[in-house]
């Protein structure tokens, strides 16, 4: 049966290396895996076309832009309002939730900071959900600046575990 699900290839910077890996969409978003607890990564597209085609598996022809995890963790030495980025922090959390989804690994406090993840997505300004002429700057306390710190913390975590880096 064919798998249903629409692949993309996914670019990462971490410990100065840019990989890359594969997120799929479907009724629960993912990425696909190496082993059982192993993501798979890839140096380049053509090794992740390879990778997909042994499989009868086609890469959409999208691309995202890069998950920069040396800049998060570049952030989470001394996170703090002035230098969030709600937009890329929004995508990263919901990447960094596929990933652990994947993996079956948990993302320490994300349920905990739902009212935290609101405010990424609305200081976000997606247009389909902004009204026109109107932009949100959310202001940040100290334990909400904790707490999201806590959530991206434990999913890179995931992330070097699972990619086998020692960070």
């Amino acid at each position: 049966m064919p798998d249903p699900r629409s692949h993309f290839a996914a670019r990462y910077r971490l410990d100065g290396s840019e990989r890359y890996f594969i997120w799929y969409t479907d009724e629960k978003d993912g990425v696909l895996l190496a082993l059982a607890g192993r993501l798979a990564t890839f140096p380049d597209l053509p090794a992740v076309v390879q990778f997909l085609s042994q499989r009868g598996l086609v890469l959409e022809p999208e691309q995202s832009g890069i998950y920069d995890f040396d800049r998060l963790t570049d952030w989470l030495g001394q996170p703090n309002a002035e230098t969030l980025d709600c937009l890329t922090m929004l995508n990263t959390w919901n990447m960094l939730a596929d990933i652990a989804r994947s993996l079956s690994l948990p993302m320490h406090g994300a349920k905990e900071s739902l009212d935290v993840y609101d405010k990424l997505f609305w200081g976000s300004n997606i247009p389909a959900v902004t009204p026109a002429g109107q932009k949100f700057n959310p202001d940040w306390s100290a334990s909400e600046i904790a707490a999201l710190a806590r959530v991206l913390s434990s999913g890179l975590a995931n992330v070097r575990e699972a990619a086998g880096y020692a960070g």
